[in-house]
């Protein structure tokens, strides 16, 4: 109803179909310092959460990494299938006027 009110046609995207969230914690380990994460948990880990604790201390398998690289890469690929759509539409920014590389900016001239 929104959409038709203003005359736009709507599409879903939703890359969400499955439950990903186990996927996206593994990416999450992946892309930390764990060394230094193992650091923190050996100093300070009777403070910090236990879940986290364990995930620090725990491994990951080849598997398990894939597995998430693979479902992350699903996750991704509908909203970049819809950047072309995006660009051409209306955003809030459209009203504030560009700025060319290397210019002061206002008040500056």
């Amino acid at each position: 109803m929104f959409a038709d009110q203003l005359g736009c046609k709507l599409e879903e995207a939703s890359p969400w179909k499955d439950d990903y969230f186990g996927h996206f914690f593994t990416i999450v380990l992946t892309e930390t310092d764990l060394k230094g994460m193992r650091e923190l948990v050996a100093k300070y880990g009777d403070h910090m959460h236990p879940h986290l604790v364990d995930a620090i201390k725990g491994t990951m398998t080849d598997t398990q990494i894939t597995d998430a690289v693979v479902a992350r890469k699903k996750c991704a690929q509908p909203g970049v299938a819809i950047l072309p759509h995006l660009r051409s539409a209306h955003h809030a920014d459209d009203c504030v006027p560009t700025v060319q590389a290397g210019h002061p900016g206002p008040g500056n001239d």
